[in-house]
């Protein structure tokens, strides 16, 4: 990363042209153990200062910068991080790169549905950067709807609290929207060499895509709605948080830094995957939070299921959820008692009662089979 002088391309990315990438020569190790701290400075100076797209530069610097305190409070002083500006700066900055990159950064491919992303002959196109920005509005949400001094203004919000919690992805089709098929199905972007390697980036990038929008984003905000979350949690989530914002804003950053030749393809995509595993560590480390929200994991695991049925399915399935946890919320009980307080309300039936009633018959018929019931059930 600290090359100041990179052999200059011959190949030029052009809007006629967009797919070819400037082929950069790539410095060797011998290289890099030559470079001089002195000329180590010249490259972060015209990295970040130089006049062109000096805004972006600017702004980038100021999140990396924001994003290393936060990861260092986070890990040293934890208390000092939750209750500092941070917690709203980070996420704040990373939407403002986002803004600034739409507007500087319009010579990009617009009509491509392929992101662009993921492979070692392709640029980033214009959508996958608009579409970015959704993605650090939801990470912004979650920084401060986990913070006890930003929560209670949150709830009174009503409209923000009920629009992030249940129907972010209704607002999505403001935005933009990549493909990974497209990804899969555009061989351009890739070469032969790489071509395995990149397939296996897509399949495991969307693997975690569904899992984080079902439980980073709707299980997390489930129970941070049910007032579920305690501190130590809450602290987790942090974690998960400010990975997640190294996956959305951090990564642009890598592309940058592939696209100018300073890193390969490959090593851009294994730093951002870092991302990844930053967030799956906070996640095992509250991993018993899962059974303890049984309810809402089976809930989340349904809404999994949907998310590969036709978009007006997903959202009838958001609007249920939308009633029912507000219900819940409401009423006080947890949701297992709500559910069965409101079967009872609407059949007049009681829902243990009527659990037992069948267990009873079910006992019978096995019995009028010659059999012993509870060996059976508990073989």
């Amino acid at each position: 990363m600290g090359i100041a002088n990179v052999p200059s391309s011959t190949g030029k990315a052009t809007l006629s042209n967009p797919d070819i990438e400037p082929k950069a020569v790539i410095p060797t190790s011998r290289s890099l153990a030559s470079v001089t701290p002195f000329r180590q400075l010249v490259f972060l100076y015209k990295l970040f200062f130089s006049r062109k797209f000096i805004v972006h530069r600017i702004v980038g610097l100021i999140y990396l910068i924001q994003w290393f305190t936060s990861l260092y409070l986070y890990s040293f002083k934890y208390k000092t991080y939750y209750n500092s500006p941070l917690i709203w700066a980070l996420p704040l900055t990373g939407i403002s790169q986002s803004v600034v990159a739409i507007w500087t950064f319009t010579f990009l491919p617009k009509n491509k549905k392929d992101g662009g992303y993921f492979g070692d002959k392709s640029i980033m196109s214009y959508p996958f950067i608009i579409e970015n920005s959704f993605f650090a509005l939801l990470n912004m949400f979650q920084f401060m709807y986990f913070n006890d001094a930003y929560y209670p203004w949150i709830v009174k919000s009503f409209v923000v609290e009920q629009c992030f919690v249940f129907f972010p992805y209704f607002l999505r089709y403001l935005w933009p929207k990549t493909s990974f098929r497209d990804s899969v199905d555009n061989t351009r972007n890739r070469s032969v060499a790489q071509g395995d390697f990149f397939k296996l980036a897509i399949m495991v990038t969307k693997i975690f895509y569904v899992w984080a929008k079902h439980y980073i984003g709707f299980f997390l905000n489930y129970a941070r709605f049910l007032n579920r979350i305690d501190e130590y949690q809450a602290a987790c989530v942090y974690q998960v948080a400010i990975f997640g914002a190294s996956a959305i804003t951090i990564s642009i950053f890598l592309q940058t830094l592939k696209f100018k030749g300073y890193i390969g393809a490959k090593t851009s995509f294994v730093l951002y995957f870092l991302s990844y595993m930053g967030t799956f560590y906070g996640f095992a480390q509250m991993f018993p939070i899962f059974y303890e929200n049984m309810d809402l994991t089976l809930i989340c695991a349904v809404g999994t299921a949907i998310n590969f049925l036709p978009t007006p399915v997903q959202w009838a399935y958001q609007i249920l959820l939308f009633f029912l946890l507000n219900n819940a919320r409401q009423s006080g009980l947890p949701l297992p008692d709500y559910f069965a307080t409101l079967v009872a309300a609407k059949t007049g039936l009681d829902w243990q009662e009527w659990v037992y009633n069948g267990s009873v018959q079910i006992k019978s018929v096995v019995d009028g089979l010659g059999l012993d019931f509870w060996t059976t059930a508990s073989a």
